[in-house]
């Protein structure tokens, strides 16, 4: 999965959530090296910003890459109205099954940890 492609598949994913969850929120996405971790969903004081981890946009990974997308906006869509879950309780889990995801709390993707650098 190219960026393109998976910024096309979040677009996607974030149409169904404003149909099904009225979320029409601007969402900022960002592609990192985030280590072992496949996403993470982020309220930045009122921005929301999905950021998923660039190895997922290997060949290898890539098939991780919808279920990560959709797991992700799940918690954006809960982080707008709490009501509607949180963490990754019941409600939660519900609301990303609607969305196309499994609803699987964590991945057991070998992915490889971020290499840090030292400051001088």
């Amino acid at each position: 999965m190219t960026k393109d492609e998976a910024k096309r598949e979040i677009q996607k994913v974030l149409d169904a959530a404003c149909e099904h969850f009225w979320f029409d929120e601007h969402v900022e996405t960002r592609f990192e090296n985030m280590g072992r971790i496949a996403g993470q969903a982020r309220n930045e004081y009122g921005r929301y910003v999905l950021r998923l981890n660039e190895q997922l946009l290997t060949p290898e990974y890539s098939e991780h890459a919808f279920d990560t997308i959709v797991h992700e906006i799940a918690h954006l869509i809960c982080f707008h109205d709490p009501s509607l879950g949180r963490n990754h309780d019941a409600g939660w889990k519900r609301v990303c099954m609607i969305l196309g995801g499994s609803g699987n709390r964590t991945h057991n993707l070998p992915l490889a940890k971020a290499r840090r650098t030292r400051k001088a």
